[in-house]
């Protein structure tokens, strides 16, 4: 992860804010990102105020999306693809893929996700478990990876394989920081 925002709930915030198609209220935004509505709420005012967001009031609700007209948008929705958008990408992409049972991302990104210290990762490494079409799988990874800013690197693995205790990969993987994508 890049070290370049404020926070993590602001990255978090502008991922969600700087890749969405409609306007979300701090409540929505709030259930989006498991933080509190108030911190939401404060956040969004300051990006707002810093001319990053556009504020539409209906009703008694504040919507909140990205300003397209700001310059410095696209640049920013960029990075926070690069910095914070795999995983979430991930789980918008693999939800619908017929035959994963689990998916994951470990390795380097999922250590500096968890606070890990190190060089930001080159790569998203992803384990999948499940009968999945791999052709169809690696296919729309390959589409991913423009948008993710890296390459993504699947291990596919079968469930029986997944279930043993006796397997050093599996064991590996078990035994460090993953991020759940699909399944768990």
């Amino acid at each position: 992860m890049l070290p370049i925002f404020r926070s993590d709930l602001q990255a978090r915030l502008l991922l969600h804010l700087l890749t969405s198609d409609h306007g979300d209220s701090a409540s929505d935004l709030a259930r989006a990102t498991g933080a509190p509505v108030p911190t939401v709420h404060r956040e969004v005012t300051r990006l707002a105020a810093a001319g990053l967001l556009r504020s539409e009031h209906r009703g008694r609700t504040i919507l909140y999306r990205a300003d397209e007209e700001n310059p410095a948008t696209v640049p920013l929705r960029q990075l926070v693809l690069i910095s914070h958008g795999p995983v979430e990408l991930l789980r918008q992409t693999l939800a619908d893929v017929p035959g994963i049972i689990v998916a994951k991302v470990f390795g380097s990104w999922a250590a500096r996700a968890s606070g890990e210290p190190g060089p930001s990762p080159g790569d998203v490494d992803l384990l999948v478990v499940g009968p999945v079409d791999r052709r169809a799988l690696f296919a729309t990874l390959s589409d991913l990876e423009p948008r993710v800013g890296r390459p993504i690197n699947p291990t596919v693995i079968g469930e029986d394989r997944w279930a043993r205790s006796d397997d050093p990969l599996v064991d590996e993987i078990r035994s460090r920081p993953t991020i759940d994508i699909v399944g768990g």
